[in-house]
């Protein structure tokens, strides 16, 4: 069906934009919502003559949105839900109920305003991309490289007598975790461990062979 948006609708378009969507979309959500038109001759007039006080009625819903999205802004809410007892959640967490939580601790957020790319389920761990506004499975990267290495010297100044030191470099290697977690850096990779080892010493006959 194409319709005649009536503000920004996701990666659809803007105010005034017609654009072709599928017809359940339109009918049990753009129509009835008032955030599109049906894209004929007659809503296209009454769309140019009303234009201006949409766009005003837009301009306010985005100053009270930065007003929203400001007080949300470093927020947390915790929800509850069964997990085992390895940290592996079961159920899910939907938008919904994000949007509840959220309500309780007193913001004004409808359900449509939470974007999840799908519920949060068992044994996942969430995070938010701002770039697509949406949330995804936490994803982590480690590369390494490394040399380990040991040099040593030693000398005799007797035939019972060796004095010797050595310096050694060594790595212990990095990993990701697979842990449950509720933040994403609790994903983080852990980078590999440096371990310098010095040794000094000494060795002698303190006595003849009996």
């Amino acid at each position: 069906m194409k319709v005649i948006l009536l503000e920004r609708i996701g990666k659809h378009g803007h105010i005034g934009d017609e654009v072709t969507v599928k017809d359940g979309y339109a009918r049990n959500f753009l129509l009835p919502q008032h955030k599109a038109l049906r894209a004929t001759e007659a809503n296209r007039k009454k769309f140019e003559v009303e234009r201006a006080s949409i766009e005003k009625r837009n301009a306010e819903r985005r100053e009270a949105a930065a007003g929203i999205a400001a007080g949300l802004n470093g927020q947390t809410v915790v929800i509850i839900r069964q997990a085992g007892e390895t940290g592996q959640l079961y159920g899910s967490v939907s938008s919904r109920d994000v949007a509840e939580a959220l309500s309780s601790a007193g913001f004004t957020v409808a359900r449509s305003q939470v974007v999840l790319a799908d519920p949060i389920t068992q044994g996942q761990c969430n995070t938010f991309d701002p770039a697509s506004g949406t949330f995804g499975e936490v994803r982590s990267l480690l590369k390494e490289n490394n040399l380990a290495w040991r040099l040593a010297l030693d000398w005799s100044p007797s035939p019972d007598t060796l004095l010797y030191a050595s310096v050694s470099r060594g790595y212990k290697s990095g990993t990701t975790p697979i842990n449950a977690a509720n933040l994403a850096r609790q994903n983080a990779p852990v980078k590999q461990e440096k371990l310098t080892a010095y040794e000094v010493g000494l060795k002698a006959t303190l006595a003849d062979r009996m």
